[in-house]
Parts: C-alpha cells; sequence; structure tokens
C-alpha cells in the first residue's frame, strides 16, 4: 500500500504554501501521481543501495584487516593519476592529439562510440583527462574509508542518520521533474532557523534547529517526511532533503 493518498497529497500541496504563493493547490490529483511515481523510484532503488553499501562495508573491513598493504596500494594508485592529470593538464594541442589517438586506440575512451561523427581528438583527450579525475576521485575516497574506518562525512552519499541517499536522490529527482512541469517557480532551496509557533510564544519555549523555507522544499519536506523506517522514523532530515535537492538541480543546469 501506498504512503501516499489524498491526504497525503493535499498536505503536501499545503506545505508550498509560503505567503501569496500557493504553486500546487488546486493540482492534487497530478500530484498524487507524482507522489507514488516517485515512492516507485525509491522504493526500487533502496534495496540495491543498501546491496550496494554492505558490500561496501564489508569490502572497507577486509582492507582494514589487511592494514599497511592496501594503504600502500591505494598511494601508489591515487599518486599514479596525480600524475597523469598533472601531465595532460600541461600539453599543448598538438600533444593533446597525440594522447587521443593513444586513448582512442587503446580504448580508453568511448567518446565517439555514440556519435555519428567521431569527437576531434582533442576533445577525446579532454575526455580520458575527465576519465582520470573521475578515478581519482572514486580511489581518493576509498582511500578517506581506508584511513577513516568510516563514512568520511559529507563527501559519501549518506545521510547523518546513516542511510545511503541513493534512494532519496531518486525520489527527489520525479519530485523535481513534476515541480518543473507543474509550476512556473523556480526550484529555490532555502532553509532557516525555526519560527516559533504561537503555542512556544505563549509557554515561553526557545526553539531550536532550522526548517524548510521556500516553498520548493516546503513541498520536498513534507513529501519525504512520509519516507520512514520500519518503527515510523523518517529516513531522511532537512539537510539530506536539501543536499538531494542540489545534487538534482546540478544536473539539470
Amino acid at each position: 500500500m501506498s504512503r501516499f493518498d489524498e491526504i497525503a497529497a493535499r498536505a503536501v500541496a499545503e506545505a508550498a504554501v509560503r505567503g501569496q504563493a500557493a504553486p500546487l493547490l488546486g493540482k492534487e490529483g497530478p500530484l498524487l501521481d507524482a507522489l507514488r511515481r516517485a515512492e516507485a523510484a525509491h522504493d526500487q532503488v533502496r534495496p540495491m543501495a543498501q546491496a550496494e553499501m554492505q558490500a561496501e562495508e564489508e569490502l572497507a573491513a577486509k582492507m582494514r584487516a589487511k592494514g599497511g598493504e592496501y594503504a600502500e596500494a591505494y598511494k601508489r594508485v591515487v599518486d599514479g593519476l596525480r600524475k597523469a592529470i598533472t601531465a595532460i593538464e600541461g600539453m599543448d594541442a598538438t600533444a593533446l592529439r597525440f594522447l587521443g589517438w593513444s586513448a582512442h586506440a587503446r580504448g580508453l575512451s568511448d567518446h565517439d562510440a555514440r556519435r555519428t561523427n567521431p569527437l576531434p581528438l582533442a576533445e577525446i583527450a579532454v575526455g580520458y583527462h575527465d576519465q582520470l579525475v573521475q578515478a581519482l576521485d572514486a580511489a581518493e575516497g576509498a582511500r578517506l574509508k581506508l584511513d577513516a574506518g568510516r563514512r568520511p562525512g559529507k563527501t559519501q552519499p549518506y545521510s547523518a542518520q546513516g542511510e545511503v541517499t541513493a534512494p532519496l536522490d531518486a525520489f527527489v529527482g520525479v519530485m523535481s521533474a513534476f515541480w518543473a512541469d507543474a509550476t512556473v517557480a523556480p526550484l529555490t532551496i532555502q532553509s532557516g532557523p525555526r519560527d516559533p509557533t504561537p503555542a512556544d510564544v505563549r509557554a515561553g519555549r526557545v526553539v531550536s534547529g532550522d526548517e524548510p523555507k521556500s516553498p520548493a522544499l516546503r513541498m520536498m519536506f513534507e513529501a519525504t517526511r512520509r519516507l520512514t523506517d520500519g518503527g515510523g522514523r523518517p529516513l531522511y532530515e532537512l539537510p539530506a532533503v536539501e543536499g538531494a535537492m542540489k545534487r538534482w538541480r546540478a544536473l539539470d543546469s
């Protein structure tokens, strides 16, 4: 059974109201359809992402058990990649063409395989450089895991609750696309200190923490609050939702 029904869709639409802006009111039907599509995407990705996370953690545990042997191997890989990237960045146009031929001949670039007209060799070389940069990022990320013995903070795809965020990315992607189709409002991502409620004011309570402020973030956070674990606890807090929206916006720009 879906987590989203007509009542939930109404609550999500109302959450996007900010001042005079009410971009989703009157669109609850299409919104409910989008919420259920986003939910399906989230639930399809989550088991695979969890299995991948478990495999990564098991591999990291094995690497840590090996100690210095694996650490030295990672150091060699990272150092080699850095040298290759530095060398490419210092090449002139002629050298880039030769590198492009070499990368193409050795099957190290697939940039021209998807196009009718092959890319210029200099562009193939740039693509090879980009592949090396991605490999360096992956190697350094693995090295951080090895050194720290834990997930190295915000650079890794995990929420503060230890939940892998690939399923959240899938959910946010569907809802962001719906937002773009259903409204003329930008996908703004703004949060700030939580405003006290009238009850807080009457009781003299001091409130803490942030809350979503922009309509798009309010909509997204209200929707993701319904993605819960077996105990009914939301899987994703506000910073994770903001991060997923920023990743989507970067891809869509």
